[in-house]
């Protein structure tokens, strides 16, 4: 019987686990209650659901006469954690739908974008137009503006 009281204790401490998580959701508190807070609340309920599921199936497998007058079977505490689990998901997703999406809550700056390989990291030479001088072509009046700035 050691073994059927000590699954049967961890079945209580995962009724406990269910039925406080919508209070332990509200003990966050307005600031803190983020669509990622809800999000992990509702992953640890369903996990602690799913591990309380599992073991009653193993309890009820093994379940005799002298079993089924323990409180556990006697009182159903697999109907009432259900309906407590069934009732803490309604809601967390009720205040999930009520909070923004995160990206509406707090919205990233967007950075400018980085320089492909062709930018230079010096910055750009500063161009000038110079009066056209009469009898030198057009080119080469560039090449000398540019020997000038660049001394």
């Amino acid at each position: 019987m050691t073994t059927v009281d000590n699954v049967i204790a961890r079945q209580n401490e995962f009724f406990g686990l269910i039925s406080r998580s919508v209070e332990n959701l509200n003990k966050l508190g307005p600031a803190k209650t983020t669509r990622g807070a809800v999000e992990s609340c509702i992953g640890a309920l369903k996990t602690n659901w799913e591990k309380f599921h599992s073991q009653h199936e193993k309890l009820f497998a093994a379940r005799t006469s002298e079993m089924a007058k323990l409180p556990y079977f006697a009182d159903n505490l697999y109907a009432t954690c259900e309906e407590k689990y069934l009732d803490a998901v309604g809601v967390m997703l009720d205040v999930l739908e009520t909070l923004k999406p995160d990206a509406e809550r707090n919205p990233v700056a967007v950075a400018p974008p980085a320089p492909n390989a062709s930018q230079s990291s010096r910055p750009a030479a500063e161009q000038t137009s110079c009066p056209p001088t009469p009898g030198r072509p057009r080119a080469e009046r560039r090449k000398t503006t540019r020997k000038r700035r660049l001394s």
